[in-house]
């Protein structure tokens, strides 16, 4: 899969951001006009991991090891790459300003979210690696894989 941000709100469609090696490039190359904001920072590496692949990736910058892009973590409204953590920290990886804002709404407190729920992101994060990215796997759960196709707003950073 490859790496995203995620809006996901009941009933609409999912906002996806697709993000790109040349965007993070980018962001790096500005990055002496960004500063880390510390509570965005904590509130990013407090999330709720939905999926973890137990692998690492390599920094686009170096032979750095690091959080794979396949690792999703989630604030209970939105799911992201956790790499992009790292890319924010050390590179100053730019979110989506609708992101930023929506944390800063909730004082950059997380959902409280039940089982269901956790299973229902877990089925979002696999629809969007099949429909989005068109990947072939099968989940290990029947409701995964039978669970509808959701509808998306694609932007590409």
């Amino acid at each position: 899969m490859g790496r995203f941000i995620a809006k996901i709100v009941k009933n609409q469609d999912i906002e996806l951001y697709k993000i790109s090696d040349k965007y993070i490039i980018n962001c790096d190359a500005q990055r002496n006009n960004n500063n880390i904001d510390q509570k965005f920072l904590t509130y990013l590496k407090s999330g709720i991991y939905i999926s973890i692949l137990l692998d690492t990736a390599k920094d686009i910058f170096s032979d750095k090891r690091i959080s794979s892009e396949e690792t999703l973590v989630s604030d209970g409204k939105w799911v992201w790459s956790a790499d992009l953590i790292h890319y924010y920290e050390s590179h100053r990886f730019m979110w989506p300003q609708e992101f930023v804002n929506d944390a800063q709404r909730r004082s950059f407190q997380l959902e409280q979210l039940n089982d269901i729920e956790l299973f229902n992101l877990e089925a979002i994060c696999f629809d969007i690696g099949r429909t989005v990215f068109d990947e072939k796997g099968i989940s290990s759960s029947d409701e995964i894989n039978n669970s509808p196709i959701r509808q998306y707003k694609i932007m590409v950073l």
